[in-house]
């Protein structure tokens, strides 16, 4: 009787750290999905915007950029997934074009790719070759050399 009693226990043991496991996966992966998947961009009642990162620019460069603009809402997860994801030392330049309500997936993708918005350029009436340089370099990132 003894012996049925210690199995007994032993097999409550193993059905209570079983589902301890499995609560401790639900949770885990529950985290993971909203840190990755969950919308992380919020622009406060407008439904899109740019941001321009410039030539040369770092991941600490992007970060100001979208932080001081307030369009992460949780800066941590987006810094955490950017580690993850290589962005942190592969940034590209240029011009994008943000949607309201991306995640962190979606946004570090786009921006890792350098899925960039087209820049439009108006040409105006110049009299030398300095004047259509230097209207040029107010629309593009270029210099008047």
């Amino acid at each position: 009787m003894a012996k049925k009693k210690k199995k007994s226990g032993l097999k409550k043991l193993l059905i209570a750290g079983a589902i301890l496991v499995l609560i401790g996966g639900i949770v885990s992966s529950y985290v993971a999905y909203t840190t990755i998947y969950k919308p992380n961009v919020n622009l406060k009642g407008k439904k899109s915007t740019y941001i321009y990162i410039p030539t040369g620019a770092n991941f600490e460069t992007v970060k100001s950029l979208l932080y001081t603009a307030n369009l992460i809402d949780n800066r941590s997860t987006f810094e955490w997934l950017a580690e993850r994801k290589n962005y942190t030392r592969k940034v590209k330049a240029g011009k994008y074009f943000i949607n309201t309500g991306l995640n962190n997936n979606q946004l570090i993708d786009m921006l890792r790719s350098g899925m960039q918005e087209p820049v439009r350029v108006t040409f105006t009436f110049a009299r030398t070759k300095r004047e259509l340089a230097a209207q040029i370099h107010e629309q593009l990132e270029a210099n008047e050399e």
